[in-house]
């Protein structure tokens, strides 16, 4: 499936919403950027939970140090898509 659209999630943390609203599998790319501690946990518990996450980029981040739009843009984003 070609995505219609993007939603990005800056500071992801443990939100679900991206599950939660169904924007899974629904030709909609999600993006959430977070540091890599946080990430590793959460990826564990989704797939420990069952959940798909087809359609889900997680993006690694330093907030710190990283230009959050360039780690964006190298994991895929197509910025010519409606973005929210």
């Amino acid at each position: 499936r070609n995505p219609k659209s993007n939603v990005v999630i800056l500071g992801a943390g443990y939100d679900s919403r991206c599950y939660r609203m169904g924007l899974v599998g629904k030709g909609i790319s999600v993006y959430e950027i977070d540091a890599a501690g946080t990430q590793k946990v959460k990826r564990r518990v989704v797939a420990e939970c069952g959940i798909a996450t087809k359609g889900v980029t997680y993006v690694l981040c330093n907030f710190e140090k990283d230009d959050w739009l360039e780690c964006l843009k190298s994991s895929g984003f197509d910025r010519e898509l409606p973005t929210l």
